[in-house]
């Protein structure tokens, strides 16, 4: 236990993940939804998450980050109070209501991209096609070639999938150009 998110085999798949557009872990500001490992690596309860999710949302309206990246079914469904699941979620660039000091939603909304966490994609190795499709199309916003909006992906854009934050990752621009190739 080291009290970070992110560590190990997983951590090691996120950091080749956005280093593959050029982001280095300095760049982000990555945390988990609970602040703490359930027994077990269970799926925390409904009470963990409730008694968590006002500092989580605290820390996202002092950041005020660019943009979340949204890893995993609990993050998603927290952070975006949806009932769908990952599956469902993810490749759509969805708006976040910024939530004040008393978590009453303040009228601006930050891009939330909903994805696979990095464990599950050790466990299902051809998932991460999907991955490599959504972060294309991260690169291609930090680059300002394709400006997200709600909702899915316009029909020429690549199609989208994961990055990084159960979690909340808040990013600069690559600093270098981002091509199909370097993401292989």
């Amino acid at each position: 236990m080291q009290g970070v998110p992110f560590i190990g085999p997983a951590g090691l798949l996120l950091d080749r993940i956005f280093a593959s557009i050029g982001l280095a872990p300095d760049q982000l500001y990555i945390t988990n939804v609970i602040n703490w490992r359930p027994p077990g690596n269970r799926i925390p309860t409904q009470d963990e998450i409730a008694s968590c999710l006002p500092f989580i949302e605290r820390h996202i309206a002092l950041i005020k980050p660019e943009f979340l990246i949204l890893a995993g079914d609990t993050a998603a469904r927290t952070l975006l109070a949806s009932s769908e699941n990952i599956t469902k979620l993810r490749g759509q660039w969805i708006d976040y209501p910024l939530r004040d000091a008393a978590g009453e939603p303040t009228g601006t909304t930050i891009l939330a991209l909903p994805t696979f966490h990095p464990a599950y994609l050790l466990k299902r190795p051809t998932e991460q096609r999907f991955v490599r499709q959504d972060t294309l199309a991260l690169a291609q916003v930090l680059e300002g070639c394709n400006r997200p909006i709600s909702g899915k992906p316009p029909p020429h854009a690549a199609p989208s999938t994961p990055a990084r934050f159960g979690h909340a990752c808040a990013s600069q621009r690559p600093s270098h150009p981002v091509t199909p190739q370097n993401l292989q």
